[in-house]
């Protein structure tokens, strides 16, 4: 089980340790090699650049990440494995995910998220159906037929004829009518 890149809650530092990254930081090293000095499979860079923070050492003017010929051919190297992620890379060449994400944009590598198979799979349209433009959409009917009062009147006068000739009670209710 590979370990978590986050800096684990319990983890206890001890004051070698301590002493070593303040030394090494100290003498111009940056966090990569302070992490390779401390040789510990449970230590990650996140967790050097953290404790560094927590003992309150001091920031760098001119800590700005520079990308060599010898880092630029390892992200070439290591980008054509799937196996690593962007955070192993990220760990291994030194640099923060927006640098790699920018390196990786200006030279062109290759997407490494794996397609979805149902998008591999889908049947390709042939370019038959499109060579005479686009497919014409079915028309919607827009406006209704008008309404026929006449019919509408005489179903009216036939229904109140019904009624008058029950003695005013409908005949679609049991007891009587709406009014008693």
């Amino acid at each position: 089980m590979s370990q978590s890149p986050f800096t684990p809650k319990n983890y206890a530092w001890t004051p070698v340790q301590d002493a070593l990254i303040a030394e090494m930081w100290n003498a111009g090293r940056n966090a990569p090699e302070i992490l390779e000095a401390l040789d510990d499979p449970q230590i990650s860079l996140a967790m050097v650049k953290y404790r560094k923070d927590v003992l309150g050492l001091p920031k760098r003017n001119a800590e700005r990440f520079e990308w060599t010929e010898k880092r630029i051919e390892a992200l070439r190297f290591m980008w054509k494995d799937p196996d690593l992620t962007m955070v192993a890379i990220m760990e291994k060449i030194g640099c923060s995910r927006n640098n790699l994400a920018s390196m990786v944009d200006r030279l062109g590598l290759p997407d490494r998220r794996k397609k979805a198979s149902w998008i591999l799979n889908q049947p390709k349209a042939p370019p038959a159906i499109f060579a005479s433009g686009p497919i014409p959409l079915p028309q919607r009917k827009t406006a209704t037929a008008p309404p026929d009062i006449e019919a509408w009147q005489q179903r009216q006068q036939a229904s109140r004829e019904r009624l008058e000739a029950d003695g005013g009670n409908c005949v679609q209710y049991a007891y009587g009518g709406p009014r008693g």
